[in-house]
């Protein structure tokens, strides 16, 4: 049985989607860990389906759909406030595809792609500001940053560029 979560790191006001990878490599999503369904109640790993997750205070947590009991298509997870909290596309358990994570007011915090689990490809970072001002911008491959990544003060002007190679 393949396992794996969506983890949420916080730090230096960064949230992104990481994949906790098993020592097998394995890299699927497993909604007990990060997530408690209240319906279906189906533990067989069988689930199939649109699913709404909530909150104990019954305020939406995530809603996606389920083949065959793998998270799999569209998936949207939000704050207890109610907000968007990230949005995104998983493909047999693993994210897959574009993203876009938000900071709990709202704003765009990061946008990006997974392939395979890993992130890949242009991404950006955003400060908490309803400017939507860019933080850091930059490409990675196989989940490591390469090439020029930039970073920007809070007004947009350019203030350091790194070569990652």
């Amino acid at each position: 049985m393949r396992f794996a979560s969506l983890i949420l790191l916080l730090g230096s006001s960064f949230i992104f989607i990481q994949c906790n990878k098993p020592k097998t490599s394995d890299c699927t999503f497993n909604p007990e860990t990060s997530l408690v369904p209240c319906a279906p109640e189906d533990t067989s790993s069988s689930v199939n389906g649109f699913v709404t997750i909530y909150y104990s205070t019954m305020e939406k947590k995530s809603e996606g759909n389920f083949i065959d009991g793998t998270v799999d298509g569209f998936w949207k997870f939000y704050y207890p406030n109610g907000e968007l909290k990230m949005e995104g596309n998983f493909t047999e358990g693993m994210a897959d595809g574009f993203w876009n994570t938000y900071h709990s007011n709202g704003n765009i915090h990061t946008q990006g792609h997974f392939e395979n689990c890993q992130r890949s490809g242009f991404w950006k970072y955003y400060y908490e500001s309803e400017n939507n001002t860019v933080r850091y911008e930059g490409n990675y491959t196989n989940d490591e940053k390469s090439g020029i990544w930039k970073e920007y003060d809070l007004d947009g002007n350019l203030t350091v560029e790194r070569d990652c190679e």
